[in-house]
């Protein structure tokens, strides 16, 4: 943990922006605790990773279990034994270092997670670019599981916190060691506790969904952000107006385990961000229009064309056409669609 980290947050229980660290000018802290000034309640740092979410809400420690319950049947269920050694010493790390893409064809031809990351990873880059970061920006991801985006975030960034209610944000050193460094967050994005106008970007890649509160949650971003600021979220399911089916049996099996999932229309998505303060819009990704599974070949050449003209990205296409067209048209469960919420 980085002594500057402190400068950014505020405490989680009483809100004051007091927490201190004994250790605060002495470099990198990787074991300890942090305290609040103010309310005196006490945050443990271990292996540079600051608890902020010691005492979590009944939800929250059902969601905590049921992902630690996931990430076991996952690699036992999902990956091929043949293809576990991948996930070994220096292998596993190179393969996390590879991500979203994948070096080894047959794992992410085999393994659902890694075929899903994969599919995505062309869009997830090419948002990268769209956003257009200088390095000066102070970023925070929420939801950043493993800390593989937020390593490509802290690359093009100036200051990068991953934040995560799951113990997965431990295997995040593995890019901190080997990568960009990056700040490690234990928190809870409902309680999100970083100061008001603090930062320039609050990120996320399918997380926003685990909201139970949209408006609530999206409020909490919108405090932090500097005037200026956006939020943005890749990746998220997107429900058309008639989905009710898909929206009832979405998420089914980790429901049962306690995960909070979600499936909200864009018009849900869209309301409670202008209730939270925030401007909306909806960005395209080409991904979308090299998605052979979609229909109107020629329907997706022409948007290709305007992307590459600039034209889709106009205020009319953002504000206006795609959140309209995703009422009707929606991909579930991962839309080839950013949305952007500006502080204004």
């Amino acid at each position: 943990m980085s002594p500057e980290l402190l400068g950014l947050l505020a405490c989680p229980i009483c809100h004051a922006q007091s927490l201190k660290t004994a250790a605060a000018d002495a470099g990198h802290i990787e074991h300890g605790q942090v305290v609040c000034a103010d309310c005196g309640r006490a945050y443990p740092v271990r292996e540079g990773i600051l608890d902020l979410h010691p005492s979590p809400s009944e939800a929250a420690q059902q969601e905590m279990d049921a992902h630690r319950q996931l990430g076991a049947q996952w690699f036992t269920e999902q990956v091929p034994e043949r293809l576990r050694h991948l996930f070994e010493g220096e292998q596993g790390v190179q393969t996390a270092l590879g991500l979203p893409r994948s070096s080894n064809a047959e794992l992410a031809r085999e393994v659902e997670a890694f075929r899903r990351m994969a599919a995505l990873a062309d869009d997830y880059f090419e948002l990268l670019d769209w956003l257009d970061l200088q390095g000066t920006e102070t970023v925070v991801e929420v939801g950043a599981d493993t800390g593989w985006s937020a390593r490509h975030l802290a690359e093009r960034a100036g200051r990068v916190v991953a934040t995560d209610i799951s113990h997965q944000l431990a295997m995040a050193g593995i890019y901190v060691e080997r990568a960009r460094y990056f700040d490690r967050v234990f928190c809870d994005m409902a309680v999100f506790p970083f100061r008001p106008e603090s930062l320039d970007l609050v990120f996320g890649v399918a997380v926003l969904h685990h909201a139970g509160d949209l408006c609530h949650v999206l409020g909490r971003f919108h405090a932090a952000l500097k005037p200026g600021g956006r939020a943005i979220f890749f990746a998220e399911p997107v429900a058309g107006r008639w989905d009710a089916a898909a929206k009832e049996a979405f998420g089914a099996d980790e429901k049962a385990l306690g995960v909070q999932e979600h499936i909200y229309t864009v018009v849900e998505y869209l309301r409670a961000s202008r209730a939270a303060g925030l401007r909306p819009s909806v960005i395209p990704l080409s991904g979308l229009l090299h998605d052979t599974t979609r229909r109107w070949r020629f329907m997706r050449r022409l948007a290709l064309l305007s992307l590459k003209t600039g034209l889709g990205y106009t205020r009319p296409c953002t504000n206006g056409l795609y959140p309209f067209l995703l009422q009707f048209y929606p991909r579930i469960p991962f839309p080839q669609f950013a949305l952007v919420f500006e502080k204004v």
